[in-house]
């Protein structure tokens, strides 16, 4: 579970994540995947849960009983993770979407997200864990920081959003979220309450 607080408002994300070693992806684990997640949100739950789950699951119970502060309804996001490579069979994409569906169809969430993460996939973002990132570009609105323990130099400053978006983006164009603390997100979708109000005020024919 990922929690943010601002303005006194709740954001909440709530990611599973299954990992097998099996050599492909297989419906009927994705299935049972989804239903032991739908299965974590029920008031009478039909699965046993061990210490761990039930202490999750209390948590949960705690983080819903404030839905009156959410800024948007949470996120979940399921992975599934194997040493294999998705290649959308319709098969696994149908039982993907179900679960999806499913999820979706119990009004609990703003957005659903299943994952299917490849070999590929994974060794790509346990690269990203490891390598650092180096950009160049012109810093010219800038003031320098005084000395900080451990650290050479340290700058704070402007930079204009055209130079700063191919910072922040790694190869594929994608905002590489490892780069950020916590409290700094990227596109969070119109679920959340400021983007939905920013959309609605530029689509609107009485914006200022």
């Amino acid at each position: 579970m990922n929690l943010n607080f601002a303005d006194g408002l709740i954001e909440a994300a709530f990611i599973f994540i299954q990992a097998e070693r099996s050599p492909g992806f297989e419906a009927a684990k994705i299935g049972t995947f989804a239903f032991g997640v739908q299965d974590f949100f029920k008031d009478k739950p039909s699965l046993p849960r061990n210490e761990a789950v039930q202490e999750a699951a209390e948590v949960m119970a705690a983080i819903y009983d404030k839905s009156a502060k959410f800024r948007g309804n949470p996120t979940c996001r399921l992975y599934y993770v194997t040493t294999g490579k998705w290649n959308d069979e319709p098969a696994l994409e149908a039982r993907r979407k179900t679960a999806i569906g499913d999820l979706d169809a119990t009004q609990l969430f703003g957005t659903v997200e299943f994952i299917p993460v490849g070999a590929a996939d994974l060794q790509k973002l346990y690269a990203l864990t490891k390598n650092s990132v180096s950009r160049d570009f012109t810093f010219t609105q800038r003031t320098e920081i005084p000395e900080i323990a451990g650290i050479d130099e340290a700058y704070l400053g402007f930079i204009s959003a055209k130079q700063f978006l191919p910072i922040v983006r790694d190869e594929s164009g994608e905002i590489m979220n490892s780069i950020f603390y916590d409290n700094v997100r990227d596109w969070q979708g119109y679920e959340a309450g400021v983007n939905r109000e920013i959309r609605d005020t530029l689509q609107s024919e009485h914006k200022a």
